[in-house]
C-alpha cells in the first residue's frame, strides 16, 4: 500500500466512498451534535466511543457505536477495536475556523495518533493548510501546530478517530525517520513548557489532562 507523508501530513493511500454512513449520521445521529468543549468554541460534534467509561459517562453529546451498524462495520474494516481511544464525528459549520494548538489525545511521541476521515466537504475547508476530499483518510500527530477552517458555504463533516499502534492500525502511522524523531523531540520539549507554565498557571487543566491519559 503506498502512502504518502508531508510531515506532520500523513494521508494513507485508501479510499471508502462515505455516503452510506454519512446518511446513516444525518439520518440518526445529527441532531445530537453540540458543543464539544465550550460553548464559546465551534467546535461541534457527537462522540460514538471513548475507551473510558467515567468519560463517556460525563459526555453530554454522543451515542453509542452499536446505534450506527454502518460506521460500526467501517471501524471494524480499518481498525483494530482493541486499540482505539475515541471516536467522534465533527461538523464545522461555515465559517468557522479553530484556532492553532496542540493536545496530547492523538499524540505521536506517546504511541498515538489521529485519524480523519472525510464524510462531508467542500473546497473552501482545510485541516492544518490542506484539503481533505471525500472519502479519503489523513494522519498527524497531534503534538504538532494544528488547525481547522471551513470557510465555505456548506458543513463539513469529519470522522474522528484516535488510535494507538498496532498491526492494524498502524497503516495509519508514518515511518519513524530520523527528521521525524527529532521533529517529535522538539515538540516534546515545546510541550513540556506548555505543561510548565499550566502547573504555573492552571494546575487544575494539567491534572485533567493526565487523568484522561491514564488508564483505569
Amino acid at each position: 500500500m503506498n502512502n504518502t507523508s508531508n510531515w506532520p501530513i500523513f494521508r494513507p493511500n485508501i479510499f471508502h466512498e462515505p455516503n452510506e454512513i454519512l446518511n446513516e449520521f444525518e439520518m440518526v445521529a445529527e441532531g445530537l451534535v453540540g458543543p464539544v468543549f465550550s460553548d464559546k468554541l465551534a467546535w461541534n460534534g457527537v462522540c460514538v466511543f471513548h475507551e473510558k467509561e467515567n468519560i463517556w459517562e460525563k459526555t453530554q453529546h454522543k451515542i453509542n457505536l452499536d446505534n450506527l451498524p454502518k460506521l460500526k462495520k467501517f471501524i471494524k474494516n480499518y481498525f483494530d477495536l482493541d486499540r482505539i481511544r475515541m471516536i467522534n464525528v465533527y461538523k464545522l459549520e461555515p465559517g468557522a475556523c479553530l484556532h492553532p494548538h496542540r493536545d496530547m489525545e492523538g499524540n505521536l511521541i506517546l504511541g498515538m495518533i489521529r485519524v480523519h476521515y472525510c464524510l462531508k466537504t467542500n473546497p473552501e475547508c482545510m485541516l492544518l493548510g490542506e484539503h481533505l476530499k471525500s472519502g479519503h483518510f489523513l494522519s498527524f500527530s497531534t503534538s504538532e501546530l494544528h488547525n481547522a477552517e471551513n470557510l465555505g458555504e456548506t458543513d463539513r463533516i469529519h470522522l474522528v478517530v484516535d488510535i494507538k499502534t498496532s498491526e492494524k492500525n498502524n497503516k495509519f502511522f508514518p515511518k519513524l525517520t530520523l527528521n521525524i524523531c527529532i521533529k517529535l523531540v522538539d515538540r516534546t520539549i515545546r510541550i513540556f513548557l506548555l505543561l510548565l507554565r499550566d502547573v504555573l498557571k492552571r494546575p487544575s487543566s494539567v491534572i485533567s489532562r493526565i487523568k484522561s491519559l491514564i488508564k483505569k
